[in-house]
Order: C-alpha cells, then structure tokens, then sequence
C-alpha cells in the first residue's frame, strides 16, 4: 500500500522587520492558507522570545562603565534588558519588588559602591532563597587576590577585573551573555 506523503508547510517571512517584531508570515500548504496555524505559531514564537529575554541587573555607580558595558552587551544582544543601579540599597529594594519570573538571569555587583559594596550585596543575596538561582558576578578596578576570595566564597560566580578597553569589554561582555544563558534549555 503506497502512501501519500502528507503536505509540506512552507512559511515565508516579510524581509521588513522592525526591532522588538516579529515579521510577518504566511503558512501555505500547496494553494491552501492556513491562518489560524499562522497565528499559532507566531503567538508561540513571541511567547518564547518575550520569556526567553535575558535580564541583567547591574550595580555600578561609574556612569562610563554603566554605559560602556550596556553598549556592548546590546551590541551582541539587542533583546537583552539591561537594568542599572548606582546604589546597594535602590538594588535590593528592586530585587524583592521583583516578581518570580522577571528576576534576572545574571547580577553584575561592583565590588567599590556606595552604601553596601558588592560583598554586602553578595552577602544579602546568599542569605536568600529567592536568588540562589541567580548567576552573581563581581567586577571591580581592583586586582586583590583577597577581594576575589571573599567574593567566590559568598556565592559569586566569577571575580572580574574590569577591562581598559572596549574591545576588552566587548569579550566580557561576551562572557556575561553566556552567564545568562547557561541555565537554558
């Protein structure tokens, strides 16, 4: 008994794309439009996009270096939200208004901040629950061997010294995207 082979769905995609949309597409198979399969699929493509988004909070209060490491995190990653605090306190207060499923993938602490420095944030976030989950990094201008140790027994992932160039930064930023990722499937 020969079988038919069953229909082949094709989609093609507007070559117009604007940022954050998705383009718009078409399912046939053979001369028949399939709307509703159309819509389906690209509701579940904007539903896996908008919950696969990665989310980096960064507590820095050097503006240059908030700007500097957003510009090449974006440059490799423009879907990634990028959320900046100047101080420890402004930091955590965001943090436990923060819902379950908008926590961020990765936390970049500057070890020299005001108020709480990064191994009293460390120190908070290892104290809870919430945020064992959460990949925690410490960058700072100092290369202390002693900073680096406290900060990886508190829970940080790595201890970083920041870079003197952009291309430098363009690597670690580099870096920091696959700390957000790495917990994906």
């Amino acid at each position: 008994m020969e079988r038919t082979p069953p229909a082949v769905l094709r989609f093609s995609l507007s070559r117009k794309k604007k940022a954050g949309k998705l383009a718009a597409g078409k399912f046939s198979a053979g001369k028949r439009n399939l709307p509703s399969l159309r819509s389906f699929c690209l509701a579940t493509l904007n539903f896996t996009r908008i919950k696969t988004k990665p989310r980096i909070f960064l507590v820095e209060d050097d503006i240059d270096d908030q700007e500097l490491l957003e510009d090449a995190i974006l440059a490799l990653d423009p879907l990634v939200t990028m959320v900046s605090f100047m101080y420890g306190r402004k930091f955590i207060e965001a943090l436990e208004t923060t819902s379950p499923e908008n926590l961020p993938q990765l936390i970049i602490l500057d070890y020299n901040i005001p108020e709480l420095n990064g191994l009293d944030l460390l120190l908070y976030l290892k104290e809870n629950d919430r945020f064992q989950a959460i990949t925690k990094v410490v960058w700072s201008t100092s290369s202390s061997n002693q900073f680096r140790t406290d900060c990886l027994a508190l829970g940080a992932t790595d201890y970083i010294v920041k870079p003197s160039s952009f291309a430098e930064m363009s690597l670690l930023a580099q870096t920091f995207l696959s700390f957000c990722h790495k917990g994906k499937n």
